[in-house]
């Protein structure tokens, strides 16, 4: 640094010591050799000796743990536990039969099918408490009922992941969001499903951590404006608090459906972030700025995935961590009441294929009913027709009777009238 300092100065002719102060012509008793302004190359000389001289331990010597990137222990703790099961909800929709051709997709359920074999195959989700619905299971009523079955199901610890691939729909007025389930009709807002649906079914789910993630057209809706920026802080502080979170596909624009390996370009890169993942944590938060540049970039910036809270549901400020399978022994799952085994899953679907089937029964009975009672009033305005003309005959037969009788009593009138007018005849003797 001496040397560095001396050949920086080297346009002036003499070092000025701030320690000691020295001026031409003024000795301050130090040593001869400091007594007076020594020439720079000099000085220069004298710094290479002191160096050489002085022990190696007279500099202070670099620790090993500051050299390179260090890795700060609190990013990935070894010891945090996590207490309660991993739960999902995976939704996708290619076919909706009600709507015309162009609203027909092709990418959204191998979307799902890719997301949902992630998560068991690599994130340790078990099995029998990830919920798959897709085209004709995933109508209104059904998406709405698994929300509800899940919400008895899922104890505090728990942990919630939502996916949802298919079409969305804003109405910039009212500034409402929905998506729009396979039995949706065309225009019919009643049978879509509403962001404010959406919020009030994740509100009642217990739920240590929920995340969203909606691959859909104006998915960005579902935010509610608010967003957030863990900055610093640790896996373990994030998991402490309870967070409902959502990633969405893009902003209030319409998204691509199908891009690179049959996936829409958002699904694509997710997969890949997912898959690609070395460390044992990963929070939504570490997703979410490499998926926003990856779907940016891939799309010329035409869509920019967009990330923050569902405001009003309970968020605390904290955040949805994945645990690689591979990496780390998942925690016993605690035990949970219903959906535990396939049988229970197996027989909610007869149930609600039952309830179906009712409902149709029912629909068939009251539309015979309709029938029935549309053919009686027919009937009966028939018979009332019928009943008219009859007393419409009767009254013109009444009347021609009565022009009759009219006519018959004119003529004997007109025949009195004559008799009484003829002249008398003479009386014959």
């Amino acid at each position: 640094m001496l040397m560095a300092l001396a050949l920086h100065r080297h346009n002036r002719s003499y070092i000025n010591l701030s320690a000691n102060r020295i001026e031409k012509g003024r000795p301050n008793g130090l040593p001869f050799l400091f007594s007076r302004p020594m020439p720079c190359q000099l000085w220069i000389y004298w710094c290479i000796i002191i160096f050489l001289i002085l022990p190696p331990n007279a500099y202070p010597q670099p620790q090993e743990s500051q050299r390179g990137i260090e890795i700060k222990e609190t990013a990935q703790p070894p010891d945090i536990t996590i207490k309660g099961d991993y739960w999902a909800l995976i939704i996708g929709i290619n076919k909706y039969p009600n709507l015309p051709a162009k609203w027909q997709l092709e990418g959204a359920v191998p979307d799902a099918r890719a997301v949902k074999d992630m998560l068991i195959k690599k994130y340790g989700f078990a099995e029998e408490r990830v919920v798959f619905i897709s085209d004709e299971q995933a109508t209104r009523k059904g998406i709405i009922t698994w929300l509800r079955e899940l919400s008895k199901s899922i104890k505090e610890q728990d942990n919630l992941f939502i996916y949802y691939a298919g079409h969305g729909v804003y109405e910039s007025e009212s500034e409402s969001g929905w998506w729009i389930p396979s039995n949706a009709e065309l225009e019919d807002t009643s049978s879509y499903i509403s962001n404010a649906e959406i919020r009030d079914a994740i509100r009642t789910i217990k739920a240590k951590h929920i995340l969203t993630v909606a691959d859909s057209c104006f998915s960005k809706s579902l935010l509610g404006g608010a967003t957030r920026s863990l900055g610093e802080q640790s896996i373990k502080q994030v998991y402490q608090d309870k967070s409902r979170q959502v990633i969405t596909s893009g902003g209030l624009k319409p998204v691509l459906d199908k891009g690179e390996g049959g996936h829409s370009v958002f699904a694509n890169s997710l997969l890949r972030l997912l898959d690609s993942n070395q460390d044992k944590y990963l929070t939504s938060s570490e997703i979410f700025p490499k998926l926003r540049d990856s779907v940016s970039n891939a799309t010329s910036g035409d869509q920019v995935p967009v990330s923050g809270v569902i405001t009003g549901v309970g968020d605390e400020n904290g955040d949805f961590i994945f645990i690689n399978n591979k990496l780390a022994k998942a925690v016993e799952p605690a035990a949970t009441e219903t959906l535990k085994t396939k049988e229970d899953e197996i027989k909610f679907q007869e149930q609600q294929r039952r309830l179906e089937e009712e409902t149709k029964k029912k629909l068939e009975e009251v539309k015979r009913e309709m029938e029935k009672m549309k053919l009686e009033a027919e009937r009966a305005i028939q018979e009332e027709r019928e009943k008219l003309e009859q007393e419409r005959i009767a009254r013109d037969r009444e009347q021609k009777r009565l022009e009759d009788e009219r006519k018959r009593l004119e003529e004997e009138r007109k025949k009195k009238e004559k008799r009484w007018n003829a002249p008398p005849v003479a009386p014959a003797f």
